[in-house]
């Protein structure tokens, strides 16, 4: 976070919903990984395969909760980005309160 602003709300088709601040650092975070570097080819293979293997999990546990917002809300989109972008300010700030983000608010609005 280190005084940089979210961002707009992105949709990363491979990896996950993400705003632009934190689509930048997980780029960064791939490129500058040093375990790229220092394995050879069967073990960053096997790396590799279980990252895929823990994403899969992670759908598979989680696909009742995402067919949910995906099939049976008014406005999927909306309904996900509001879900990621409270959840990630409550993972950053730990605020407990209960912030309400309206999710029809255009984030572009101060640059007009």
């Amino acid at each position: 976070v280190w005084g940089v602003g979210e961002g707009g709300y992105v949709e990363l088709p491979v990896f996950c919903p993400s705003n632009e601040r934190d689509a930048v650092g997980t780029i960064v975070d791939m490129v500058m990984d040093p375990m790229g570097f220092a394995l050879e080819k069967p073990a960053s293979t096997v790396r590799t395969a279980t990252r895929v293997g823990e994403i899969m999990e992670m759908r598979h546990e989680l696909g009742a909760q995402i067919d949910s917002i995906l099939y049976e809300s008014a406005d999927s989109y909306a309904q996900s980005r509001l879900i990621y972008l409270q959840n990630r300010r409550f993972e950053l700030e730990g605020d407990t309160g209960d912030s309400f983000i309206d999710p029809y608010i255009d984030p572009y609005e101060d640059f007009e």
